[in-house]
């Protein structure tokens, strides 16, 4: 027999059993109930605190939500703007590219028509 046998049964709430526990039948300990009591008010407790905390972490959540999106959204019209304007520059290289063979072309040809090698 173990050394506690009312410490291996208990009824549903977790209380010791009074019968377990060499108790009359319907009695129960004041302080085992004031402790009790304590537990589940301590607990109610630090499951507020949890459920606030749980409120602030919504909120910030939220809010990063928000910005990100807010950010993602100017960051694809940077990328776009940046994408036309990299196309403009691309578009300038090759003008300047052309004007260059016009360019080296039309020094050739006056070359070749003077006599210049």
């Amino acid at each position: 027999m173990p050394p506690y046998p009312a410490l291996g049964r208990s009824d549903r709430d977790g209380a010791p059993d009074a019968a377990a526990a060499g108790a009359p039948v319907g009695t129960v300990d004041p302080a085992a109930d004031v402790a009790v009591m304590q537990a589940l008010a301590i607990a109610r407790e630090r499951l507020g605190r949890a459920q606030d905390g749980l409120v602030t972490i919504r909120a910030r959540g939220r809010s990063l939500e928000q910005r990100t999106a807010w950010s993602a959204r100017s960051a694809d019209r940077y990328r776009e703007r940046l994408g036309e304007w990299l196309e403009r520059v691309d578009d300038a290289a090759r003008r300047i590219d052309a004007l260059e063979d016009e360019l080296r072309y039309a020094q050739a040809r006056s070359a070749s028509l003077r006599g210049i090698p």
